[in-house]
């Protein structure tokens, strides 16, 4: 029977599996069918001390000159996987972190470096939004066709980030790295809200930015006053300070200069370019323009603010309509909160810093972002979340390696 063959196959044995091979110094392709198999591959690549054992070679004759190897079905499975490898539920490690990272937008997925049960319904809407699967199809599982999805949209969707980069002249763009770690002392501040604003012990609250503050009588210069204590030692790490667990109260207050932006922000940027051409086109909107990315201390200094976000948490976008940016105000508000309405329902983001872990957008009523939108990760758990090795400079580090390279 073997002499009749005349391509190769592959076939139950009991000695395991049976392939043949046409040329075993020039490889097939990697695709199993019928007629294409690389068992050379298999073969050559084994770390198996003991496949001499269940690895048999046997020559059929003259008339079918290629070789025969009969190989066993767990190298065979091992194998597969290599060829044809997929992400899936239980999996964990750095392909299972990017994976994460690179569908922030359909979901709000969070990078915990294991696939789990939030990291599958995520996939599920990539799968169905991005890929337009059905029925089956939307299985959860990140096989080659939905990693090269994935990167599909990265491309699709660039991200220029020489917008993102800081005003200052005296940063490259994206900080110092400088105060890691440290944040207002709020001690410092009551003690100078009592001295110098003339503030009760009630009224004393140790923040910089209050209603009282800003009502105060005689007016005081808030941000000049904010300048002064952070210029006069007014930076420590005061014992409410937890340095490890972010909160939308004390990262607002962390003074550091992150390496860059977080890169799920970019990614979710990239969700929303995706569903307003997609889900929302009969609004006609669009990202126009990246209205603020990072602001280092220097750019702070010089605009006379203290806050912290945009140290690589944050960015403000200007959202077009028919291609441009609305005139009127109400056009400009309209168009943001259908935006902020388009992160709630598509990647399970807030208004506001209730809850931890979450994209969180400012409210687009008065004395907010009303003619923008502005995304931030600040309530970001710090330890897992808003690590150095989460930010990026650069197109490419945002991009990071093709996932489908990353798996092998």
């Amino acid at each position: 029977m073997l002499e009749k063959m005349s391509q190769p196959v592959l076939e139950n044995h009991p000695l395991g599996f049976l392939a043949t091979l046409y040329n075993p110094e020039k490889p097939l392709s990697a695709e199993i069918s019928n007629s294409n198999l690389s068992v050379w591959h298999l073969l050559k690549d084994s770390t198996d001390d003991s496949r001499d054992s269940w690895q048999k070679k046997a020559n059929v004759g003259s008339s079918f000159p290629d070789e025969v190897y009969y190989f066993h079905p767990i190298a065979f499975i091992d194998h597969l996987k290599k060829i044809n490898p997929i992400i899936q539920k239980g999996d964990k490690g750095k392909v299972v972190e990017e994976l994460q990272i690179r569908i922030t937008g359909f979901g709000g997925c969070l990078a915990t470096v294991t696939f789990d049960d939030q990291t599958e319904k995520c996939v599920k809407q990539f799968q169905t939004d991005y890929m337009e699967r059905t029925g089956d199809e939307i299985s959860g599982i990140v096989d080659v066709e939905t990693m090269e999805a994935i990167d599909k949209l990265g491309k699709d969707y660039p991200v220029n980030f020489d917008d993102l980069k800081c005003t200052s002249c005296t940063c490259s763009g994206f900080g110092q790295g400088r105060y890691k770690d440290k944040t207002f002392d709020s001690e410092k501040i009551k003690k100078f809200q009592k001295d110098t604003m003339s503030f009760t012990d009630s009224e004393a609250d140790g923040l910089l930015e209050t209603k009282k503050q800003h009502g105060h009588n005689p007016p005081i210069n808030l941000k000049a006053t904010s300048w002064w204590i952070f210029e006069n030692d007014g930076i420590n790490f005061p014992q409410s300070y937890n340095k490890d667990m972010a909160s939308s109260a004390n990262e607002s207050g962390n003074h550091y200069e992150y390496p860059g932006i977080h890169r799920s922000l970019l990614w979710a940027v990239r969700g929303i370019m995706f569903y307003l051409k997609k889900s929302y086109e009969q609004d006609k909107l669009s990202v126009g323009e990246i209205s603020s990315g990072y602001r280092c201390w220097e750019n702070n200094k010089s605009n006379r603010r203290t806050s912290t976000n945009h140290m690589g948490k944050a960015i403000d976008l200007w959202i077009n309509k028919n291609g441009s940016r609305p005139i009127a105000f109400n056009e400009k508000k309209a168009a943001c909160d259908k935006v902020r309405e388009l992160v709630e329902t598509k990647m399970n983001g807030q208004v506001r810093w209730a809850n931890t872990d979450r994209i969180s957008l400012e409210p687009g009523t008065t004395g907010w972002a009303t003619t923008w939108v502005h995304l931030d990760v600040r309530t970001y758990n710090r330890r897992k979340y808003l690590k150095d090795s989460f930010f990026c400079k650069k197109l490419a580090d945002l991009n990071g390696k093709p996932l489908k390279e990353l798996k092998k």
